[in-house]
């Protein structure tokens, strides 16, 4: 079973497409509206400062948690920060700005995702959502 937990309690969730490919999937909470953290265009330079957001879970609660990071290594199509969290979590910048996704792997070690592949995993997931009959 998968479900969110906020103030209200927990809410079921539906699973609405998923990519094989990446290991994303698209999650609908009926009746609940998230507002999305925007995506930055760019990627950041070395050295800039970003924060991790994740959830811990304590007892029977899920903590949001965030901890600082600095942008130490960059390539062309990759990036990492100088502490990688220990779960998946998304890395903003200090504007707000969603600048990618860190992930972790079955071996434990994690990836970072950048922006724009995020947006571009997004967006298959969406078309196939668009593409798949509706359930009632």
């Amino acid at each position: 079973e998968i479900y969110v937990v906020d103030g209200n309690g927990r809410s079921p969730i539906d699973v609405v497409a998923s990519d094989t490919s990446t290991d994303f999937v698209l999650l609908r909470a009926p009746g609940k509206q998230f507002t999305a953290l925007p995506f930055e265009e760019n990627t950041p330079r070395l050295g800039s400062r970003l924060f991790t957001l994740f959830a811990d879970a304590v007892g029977d609660s899920v903590v949001p948690t965030f901890q600082t990071a600095m942008l130490s290594a960059l390539t062309k199509d990759f990036f990492a920060i100088s502490t990688p969290p220990e779960s998946d979590a998304i890395i903003v910048d200090f504007e707000g700005r969603v600048v990618g996704m860190s992930v972790q792997g079955l071996d434990g070690r994690h990836t970072t995702v950048p922006a724009l592949a995020l947006r571009g995993i997004g967006d298959t997931l969406l078309r196939k959502k668009s593409d798949a009959p509706l359930s009632q």
